[in-house]
């Protein structure tokens, strides 16, 4: 508790100071402050205040990493959603490209079907021919140029199946 005594002393003494300086300003008494009221606290709750503040600021520190980590975590998510969205584009766009390179084949196939069929109606039908004209042919009256024709014929016919089975087995 504080003594009142004091201050009413020192209040006076301002005032007959002012008055006998003649200060140029008057005191009104609603500026006075309102006396202080001071609370006794005892020592142990005066630590356990401090201990509490000392928790809360920690639990500031907890909050403001907790607060720092999930706008990492945040950010990190906002980049990962454009990297999906990114690989989903580009997802679609091989899908459209293997479509187009499918229909490529199946076209492909289409029209080569044509030559494989007349590749196997000549693999089977010009040995035959061969043969048969082979068998025909007079080697002491032919000319010359006819059986190296037949023979060429011959030889290329085989060079066509091998060029054939390659081209066949390769993928597309």
């Amino acid at each position: 508790m504080k003594d009142s005594s004091v201050k009413e002393s020192y209040t006076q003494w301002v005032k007959e100071r002012v008055q006998l300086i003649r200060a140029p300003f008057e005191i009104d008494p609603t500026y006075l402050q309102d006396e202080l009221v001071l609370n006794l606290v005892s020592i142990e709750e005066v630590n356990r205040l401090k201990a509490d503040v000392a928790k809360l600021e920690g639990d500031k520190e907890s909050l403001e990493y907790s607060l720092y980590d999930m706008t990492y975590k945040k950010n990190l998510i906002r980049k990962l959603e454009g990297e999906i969205q990114y690989l989903r584009d580009l997802a679609d766009v091989a899908q459209v490209i293997v479509q187009e390179q499918g229909d490529r084949a199946k076209a492909w196939r289409m029209e080569h079907s044509d030559v494989a069929e007349l590749d196997n109606n000549m693999v089977q039908d010009i040995p035959r021919m061969f043969i048969r004209d082979e068998n025909m042919a007079n080697f002491h009256n032919t000319p010359q140029e006819v059986l190296e024709f037949v023979r060429l014929c011959d030889v290329l016919l085989k060079k066509f199946r091998a060029h054939l089975k390659v081209v066949m087995e390769a993928p597309l």
